[in-house]
């Protein structure tokens, strides 16, 4: 699947709305701020499970929990974006 940014961030939004239609929206921008938060730890955490080379921390980092820690960090990415009204598309071009 070749989604585009603005693809991801549509199907962010209506993911939200879904999950978080319970929350004001104080309690919305916490949760994608602590989402982000945790999620970019736990890519850490897998970054530093490879540096350390056990055998058993190297099975835990692999390609594809590093593939699905970035993306959540890349989904709460969207959904702080949502929040803040502005688009990955922007950031892709403030910061090219």
């Amino acid at each position: 699947m070749n989604a585009t940014l603005h693809e991801v961030q549509s199907t962010v939004a209506e993911e939200m709305k879904l999950s978080f239609s319970h929350l004001d929206e104080e309690q919305i921008q916490h949760m994608v701020m602590f989402g982000l938060a945790e999620e970019a730890g736990e890519v850490v955490g897998l970054m530093k499970r490879r540096i350390r080379a056990y055998e058993k921390d190297r099975k835990k980092s692999t390609f594809l929990h590093f593939a699905e820690e970035l993306g959540d960090v890349f989904w709460y990415l969207a959904a702080c974006c949502q929040v803040e009204n502005i688009t990955l598309d922007d950031i892709w071009k403030v910061n090219r």
